[in-house]
């Protein structure tokens, strides 16, 4: 009978790791050689470092599963076997395609990976891990925020929340979010306002029709310009104004954008200005455009026999006030004045009861 000596489990070794044998593995099977020869365990793990130094690397052949769980750890979203197959055929000399839709489909029964939707052979990694709420902590005050047309008087923020602004052309989401910018610029130190269509000279003489506030002033705000992946650039704990999220196909994705910024917000707010066609309570995308807003208001514009009506409409508000007051629905028509003034028309009130 063969006697298992050092010698030979080097060797053993080195075939293991010119098979593709992952190192987890291969210790595992080192472990059970050596405890049957009686060699014991030693220092199993730097025997197999010293034996992979030696073998040149073109050698070794690639542990295609070991490779393939490796790049779904650094790969965000859904991915095809396609994505999967061009992505590694420079590290790998597996040719065969239906060898990754196996080890594909395998990890999926591992619960590595799940398939998204009905398409065949398209996953995403599965994410397990979900932070723990640190409700103790929080503060139970709504933000000293303030709001153009009295908005206040209803509904509130509180940290980590969004609103929604969806406004029609010539309704005033540009001049709503200025006004916003006024009222709180004095008592926040940190407001960054996100516009997406202002170049220098406009965005100053816009502000200079302030004349209530030195354009001085004004620097008080950070002023940035931004068009796209708002969420890469907010200040999780300020306040942050987009003015506006401009999306010209696909509104689907709004929703997706939406929640981008509401996890990068952790004591912060966003207020977001978004289109919206006339005749529509809410902005581009519909009811995907709502799911994360606390605030979600509607500008709204029309002429009829040649005169001009403008009203806001609270669409809801999820942070009452009080709870005597629902001010779901509620709404106000106003003159916007000079382009950034709200001079209120109407008391708050339900549609029919003035």
């Amino acid at each position: 009978m063969s006697i298992i000596t050092e010698d030979k489990l080097l060797q053993v070794v080195k075939h293991l790791i010119k098979g593709g044998m992952s190192k987890p593995e291969t210790i595992e099977h080192l472990e059970s050689i050596a405890k049957i020869a009686g060699l014991g365990n030693g220092n199993l793990e730097k025997v197999y470092e010293n034996v992979l130094s030696e073998i040149p690397s073109r050698h070794i052949k690639i542990n295609l599963t070991d490779t393939i769980e490796k790049w779904i750890s650094v790969t965000d979203g859904a991915f095809s076997v396609t994505d999967c197959y061009k992505e590694l055929q420079n590290v790998t000399s597996v040719t065969n395609r239906n060898s990754f839709r196996v080890i594909l489909n395998r990890l999926k029964d591992k619960g590595i990976i799940q398939r998204v939707g009905k398409r065949d052979g398209v996953f995403r990694k599965v994410d397990d891990v979900a932070t723990e709420i640190n409700w103790w902590d929080a503060s139970e005050n709504p933000m000293d925020l303030e709001f153009p047309l009295e908005i206040g008087k209803f509904c509130v923020l509180y940290e980590k929340n969004i609103m929604i602004v969806a406004g029609q052309k010539n309704s005033g989401k540009t001049g709503f979010m200025l006004n916003f910018t006024a009222k709180n610029m004095y008592k926040n130190d940190d407001i960054n306002y996100f516009s997406s269509e202002f170049p220098p000279t406009e965005l100053k003489k816009r502000l200079m029709k302030f004349e209530d506030v030195p354009l001085s002033d004004w620097k008080r705000v950070k002023f940035k310009d931004r068009v796209y992946n708002f969420a890469d650039v907010i200040n999780p704990n300020g306040i942050n104004v987009v003015d506006y999220m401009e999306i010209t196909d696909e509104f689907y994705k709004v929703s997706a954008f939406i929640q981008e910024i509401y996890q990068k917000l952790n004591k912060g707010v966003c207020i977001i200005a978004l289109q919206k066609k006339a005749g529509t309570g809410l902005g581009i995308g519909g009811m995907m455009s709502a799911e994360k807003a606390r605030i979600y208001l509607s500008l709204n514009h029309e002429i009829r026999n040649k005169v001009h009506r403008n009203w806001a409409k609270i669409e809801y508000g999820k942070n009452r006030v009080t709870d005597e007051i629902n001010p779901d629905g509620l709404q106000r028509e106003y003159k916007l004045v000079q382009g950034w003034k709200f001079l209120p028309q109407t008391i708050w009130h339900q549609e029919g009861e003035i």
